[in-house]
């Protein structure tokens, strides 16, 4: 389940962001708004390795250090 919304996600944002990034940051950040107390996005997550799951903290947390100070764009 996890895996589907996390590349529905991922597609959206790509889509979004005019594809300016690659797609494997889209489906890292996706999982910003999956990992959370829910057993079948648990059972996603706890399937990467700590190595995989560290990354993806990395990329997520590097992207909103470098824009938080980022305004809404019209």
């Amino acid at each position: 389940m996890a895996k589907y919304y996390r590349e529905t996600i991922a597609d959206m944002l790509q889509d979004f962001d005019n594809h300016s990034r690659s797609y494997s940051f889209y489906k890292d950040l996706a999982w910003e708004g999956l990992i959370s107390d829910n057993e079948y996005t648990n059972v996603a997550w706890e399937s990467e390795s700590n190595t995989e799951q560290q990354r993806i903290e990395d990329v997520i947390l590097d992207y909103i250090e470098n824009n938080k100070n980022e305004g809404c764009q019209e």
